[in-house]
């Protein structure tokens, strides 16, 4: 499979998904920094020689991966990978879990085939803000609502039946167009409860199923509800 055709590639990436595989691999995808996205075979990842630690595999790491690729579109085997970035939210449950929720999202747009420039640069952002802020609780409303624009889908709030036609409840519609309209640090200090941020979510990611395709459900989304 990997032969002297092979050559080797060094790239950074954030780890979206993984898939286990025979022999005590994993699938891993990842949205790379120069070659989009990127389903890498990781194998023996319980073995100290593993090309992958354990300690990575967490929703979003950012790593430096070296891989091996051949002419084909087949099957492309990791090499080795180690930390990119500096920041480290293992131990931070809450960050943690929006992590999971973000590279659950991430994952769906990708697979979907959409092409979402400035994806990759997004996620850098995120990951800087979540290292060093404290006030975090609207990260992922800012995140979605950075995917529509990014995605050349951003709503057109002066048409609301645009929004409701989606499904989305008139009431978080019209949060979510205030929402937009804030720069960055009124979108981080945005106040609401909990439950409203839990159903202004489900809105946006309608919304994102409607201009999708094949986006699905998000179940992350009622883990994250529990800790809003």
């Amino acid at each position: 499979m990997f032969g002297k055709l092979s050559t080797l590639v060094v790239d950074e990436g954030f780890l979206m998904r993984k898939t286990p595989y025979k022999e005590g691999g994993i699938i891993a995808l990842f949205l790379t920094k120069e070659h989009g996205v990127v389903s890498l075979l990781a194998q023996g990842i319980h073995r100290k020689s593993a090309p992958i630690r354990a300690a990575y595999l967490t929703p979003l790491s950012h790593l430096e991966i070296v891989y091996y690729r051949g002419r084909g579109e087949g099957l492309r085997r990791l090499k080795e990978s180690r930390p990119a970035s500096v920041a480290d939210l293992a131990m931070n449950p809450v960050k943690q879990s929006i992590l999971f929720f973000l590279a659950d999202v991430c994952a769906r747009v990708t697979q979907s085939g959409h092409h979402a420039d400035g994806l990759y640069n997004e996620l850098i952002f995120i990951l800087e803000y979540l290292h060093h802020a404290t006030e975090i609780a609207n990260v992922p409303l800012f995140f979605l609502n950075r995917l529509t624009v990014i995605s050349g889908i951003q709503p057109h709030f002066n048409a609301p039946d645009e929004l409701l036609n989606t499904g989305i409840n008139p009431v978080y519609a019209e949060y979510w167009q205030h929402f937009s309209a804030l720069e960055l640090e009124g979108k981080m200090s945005f106040e609401a409860s909990g439950e409203m941020r839990g159903n202004l979510l489900e809105g946006m990611l309608l919304y994102l199923r409607a201009h999708l395709p094949n986006f699905g459900d998000i179940k992350s989304l009622e883990v994250l509800r529990g800790l809003m």
